[in-house]
């Protein structure tokens, strides 16, 4: 006698719940991998645009000037010129820099190194400024860090 028995045993949907869960959980953390990656790498891309723009912005700004002056106490670079002059400012408390009050750096950026601007010499005058900028600082793991160091000559202050 022989019995016609359809459907699955026991084992076969237990063998086939098994291959299911492992496949999620693979492609599970592939996403997320994947994801991670590309907040990272979006993350890199949104800083080197602000990098970029804050060197020339302040490159141009700075050596085309006619002399500037740095106050350590107030934190404020001026920069002259002979109809107006700049001021140039870090904002600790927001990590913003600031160039007669309108702001430079994107609100999402944050600050990750300290802010260093040094003046020196006359015959030429060279502006140092250095800081280290970061985004999405609130999570570590996705954190991407650049460091904006820069050494400006004043191309007016070459004496001959």
């Amino acid at each position: 006698m022989r019995l016609n028995n359809k459907g699955f045993t026991l084992v076969e949907l237990l063998v086939v719940v098994l291959l299911i869960t492992v496949v999620s959980v693979i492609s599970s953390d592939m996403i997320i991998s994947l994801t991670s990656t590309s907040t990272k790498i979006q993350n890199k891309i949104s800083l080197e645009e602000e990098y970029s723009f804050l060197n020339v912005k302040l490159t141009k700004l700075i050596q085309d000037s006619d002399s500037v002056s740095y106050n350590s106490v107030s934190k404020k670079l001026s920069i002259v010129y002979p109809t107006k002059t700049f001021t140039l400012s870090f904002i600790e408390s927001s990590s913003m820099l600031v160039l007669d009050n309108i702001q430079l750096t994107d609100s999402e950026i944050g600050k990750s190194a300290p802010f260093v601007l040094t003046v020196t010499g006359t015959n030429p005058q060279v502006v140092y400024i250095s800081f280290g900028i970061s985004k999405d600082f609130n999570n570590s793991r996705l954190k991407t860090e650049v460091k904006f160091e820069k050494r400006i000559t004043l191309n007016k202050t070459y004496q001959q």
